[in-house]
């Protein structure tokens, strides 16, 4: 119920939910690969098949690499949380609102983070995301991606150019739900319809 880092993203280099795309870093960038010549690869996936269909999975993926440093070090920073969200059955517009504190960003940024892209990420019921920043040395709060309306089934890296996180910045994640239709609440979780 962390608001800075949720497990198990907390060395992801790549995620996918319907509608994603492949992710292109820029040139200058690169994910490291371990400094011993070893690397582990975690591909989880999460299947929906409730009618207990028989099926085969012919997906996967390519890492493309290189034995050439590049000049910086790409990472995935996510911010939010799943276990404190809480949607009342019944609710059209349920605002939950998640705050990485920036006495949590001071200590865990390295420093200067140029920001290539966003990539909000909701279940079922999200309608609304958006991501703000209140700059650590002052002036006015700015977004940090933005998705009106939420769509489950196209859920895509959207490029950002000319936005650098700085060490003591608060980031807050905005989510709006809609359980309007429910007559159960909803709560944070893992499954399609959490």
């Amino acid at each position: 119920n962390d608001p800075c880092l949720q497990e198990p993203w907390d060395d992801m280099i790549y995620g996918w939910a319907p509608g994603g795309e492949p992710l292109y870093l820029p040139e200058e960038a690169g994910f490291r690969a371990g400094s011993n010549g070893t690397v582990t690869i975690r591909f989880q996936v999460h299947y929906d098949n409730p009618l207990l269909q028989d099926f085969t999975d012919n997906g996967g993926f390519d890492v493309l690499y290189t034995d050439e440093l590049r000049p910086n070090d790409a990472g995935i920073a996510t911010f939010g949380d799943l276990e404190g969200i809480y949607i009342p059955a019944g609710e059209g517009a349920h605002e939950h609102v998640a705050t990485c504190p920036s006495s949590f960003t001071t200590n865990a940024f390295p420093g200067p983070l140029n920001v290539i892209g966003s990539w909000l990420h909701a279940h079922e019921v999200g309608s609304v995301l958006w991501g703000e920043v209140t700059p650590a040395g002052g002036g006015a709060a700015y977004e940090l991606g933005r998705e009106d309306p939420f769509s489950f089934d196209a859920q895509t890296f959207k490029p950002i150019d000319g936005i650098t996180l700085m060490p003591g910045d608060e980031i807050r994640t905005h989510c709006v739900y809609d359980n309007s239709a429910g007559t159960q609440p909803v709560v944070g979780g893992p499954e399609t319809d959490d």
